[in-house]
């Protein structure tokens, strides 16, 4: 790995670090306190969060200056994402088992079933992502792969969130708090509703640039970046 690489994969770092502390950190003003089940809603969500910062990164770039200098780091931005969003599924099968039982994935199979097909398009496009597939695709077709499949992916997520959490928002919004036991502020928005306006405002954001014909434009640069 050169110093290039490494500066990219730092700045990547960063820039995740700050998310995960941004949302770990209204995650603990809720519940005034940590577990395990805490960390790992912090990973889901910093890899939906970065996720979908990747697929703003090239309009916002077009528009102010400031968001061009991550264009060189969307890359290492899904890996991580990629590599969050695993852990998040390697905690919710092994390491929590009182929260996600036998009974609970059979009545949740349809938002786990999102959940699935989502991580195995972001299997595919994380094992796309190497060096040697990016130079054997050509650029362009990487590219085309990365943003037609990262928004698959990133959709796929959003219906996961909505079947998963939509009744406890109904509930928060309906009598205006969670009555949960461990939940210190109940009257707080829920954080995984904070999520899905983020998500909503990227697709939105998405559609109309698809509308508009403002897709994205494919470069021919990638594969000097990378190499």
């Amino acid at each position: 790995m050169n110093g290039n690489n490494l500066q990219r994969w730092g700045k990547a770092l960063i820039v995740t670090l700050v998310l995960f502390v941004i949302y770990a950190g209204y995650l603990y003003v809720r519940r005034e306190s940590w577990s395990l089940s805490n960390f790992n809603k912090s990973f889901a969500s910093t890899a939906v969060l970065l996720a979908g910062f990747t697929l703003l990164i090239r309009p916002l770039s077009a528009r102010i200056a400031f968001f061009y200098r991550f264009m060189t780091i969307r890359r290492q931005l899904c890996l991580l994402a990629f590599v969050l969003g695993a852990i998040h599924i390697v905690i919710s099968l092994f390491f929590i088992p009182t929260r996600f039982t036998l009974a609970w994935y059979q009545q949740e199979w349809v938002g786990v079933v999102f959940g699935v097909v989502a991580i195995l398009v972001w299997i595919y496009l994380a094992f796309i992502s190497r060096n040697q597939q990016i130079i054997a695709l050509g650029s362009d077709r990487w590219q085309r792969l990365q943003s037609t499949l990262g928004r698959i992916a990133f959709f796929l997520v959003y219906l996961h969130l909505i079947h998963l959490k939509y009744s406890g928002w109904v509930t928060w919004f309906t009598t205006g708090e969670n009555k949960s036991s461990f939940l210190a502020n109940p009257q707080y928005i829920q954080e995984s509703f904070l999520v899905f306006i983020v998500m909503t405002v990227i697709i939105l954001i998405k559609l109309i640039q698809i509308i508009r014909g403002g897709g994205d434009k494919h470069g021919n640069n990638t594969v000097k970046q990378i190499a």
